[in-house]
């Protein structure tokens, strides 16, 4: 993977930088503006610089039949929802998304959302949105990937379950626009896949065959894999947060919560520090750990007694000679006495005698 950045806004995205966190509010409100507002007051004061949402404006772009939407639930296990009535029942005005967006904007926040159709686009450029994602179901959308392409912000691109054939023609959209300002995001499954289904080395078969930074969309029911992909070399981390007395909804099974995300970011953040250099300390030898071993008297020493391990013992810290030494003095003599359990120095020692 290439060590590319680009600019959120101000804040810098690329390995080479702590990893984006994207906590998503996604449609988790509903249509209850007030929560939807007090979701981003309490990023804010959880430390976050960037909230993630989406602009679903519009019943339309589901086909009003009888398809079904399943997700889960770990106590009901799976549930089945009318997929236009789920839809029906999230939709929030541009008007409200506007308000919503000068909220972000008050606090210095700035913006990722998903978009879905082109008005969803041009509404989120003219909002000032810094970024825009596509979401995993519309990976094979030719026309709205080309379009956001052409509006040079960042972009976010979920890959879902989609094939390496559709990827590549998605990155291909992009860069035949000219636009290379962008994350694969990889999106394992949602419970109740099972663990082994996270498949997180992935991320390093998208950066290495597309050359590009990537992400995680994450969909598991614990947090932990959002630390493996920090830890793999993600540069962005979302997922989807709700309140912490959230009912049950679509994705709210694998989602945070509100109470988690201060804990959640300072993770993410510590094992990127933490993975960031692969050198050893440029350490001299008068910066050397006290705790190393060195040769000490195992009992009272005469001068001509030799070098060997019935008469020497070893004990931190270094004091003369170093136990690195040992094979230079092993068979050495004594020029000096040296009293039960002192250091021996090199003066003390002289060579010859084995």
């Amino acid at each position: 993977m290439r060590d590319t950045v680009f600019h959120l806004g101000s804040t810098p995205v690329g390995r080479a930088h702590p990893p984006l966190f994207l906590a998503d509010i996604g449609t988790f409100f509903g249509q209850d503006m007030v929560q939807a507002h007090r979701m981003v007051d309490g990023l804010k004061e959880a430390g976050c610089t960037v909230v993630k949402g989406e602009i679903l404006h519009r019943a339309d772009i589901c086909i009003d039949d009888d398809t079904m939407e399943n997700y889960y639930d770990p106590v009901r296990g799976m549930i089945s929802e009318r997929n236009r009535d789920l839809i029906e029942r999230k939709i929030v005005s541009f008007e409200n998304y506007k308000i919503l967006i000068a909220h972000c904007k008050s606090l210095d926040m700035e913006l990722v959302m998903s978009v879905y159709d082109l008005e969803a686009v041009d509404f989120a450029i003219a909002q000032g949105v810094a970024g825009l994602k596509i979401a995993s179901s519309n990976i094979s959308h030719e026309p709205l990937i080309r379009y956001v392409a052409q509006k040079r912000v960042p972009m976010f691109v979920d890959t879902g379950k989609s094939t390496f054939v559709e990827i590549a023609q998605a990155v291909q959209w992009m860069r035949d626009e000219g636009h290379d300002a962008f994350v694969l995001q990889h999106s394992p499954a949602a419970p109740p896949a099972p663990v082994e289904e996270q498949r997180l080395r992935m991320l390093n078969v998208l950066g290495d065959a597309f050359n590009c930074e990537v992400g995680l969309s994450d969909h598991h029911a614990g947090n932990e894999m959002m630390m493996a992909a920090v830890a793999l070399g993600a540069c962005c981390i979302e997922k989807g947060l709700c309140r912490d007395d959230a009912s049950i909804d679509q994705d709210v099974a694998h989602a945070m919560r509100s109470g988690e995300v201060k804990q959640l970011k300072k993770s993410c953040n510590d094992i990127y520090l933490a993975m960031r250099e692969a050198g050893r300390w440029n350490t001299t030898p008068d910066q050397l750990p006290p705790y190393r071993m060195g040769l000490i008297a195992k009992r009272e020493l005469r001068s001509g007694d030799p070098l060997s391990f019935e008469n020497i013992d070893f004990a931190f810290p270094v004091k003369g000679i170093s136990c690195a030494d040992w094979s230079r003095v092993a068979g050495w003599q004594m020029a000096n006495d040296v009293g039960k359990g002192k250091p021996i120095n090199w003066e003390d020692t002289t060579p010859g005698g084995a």
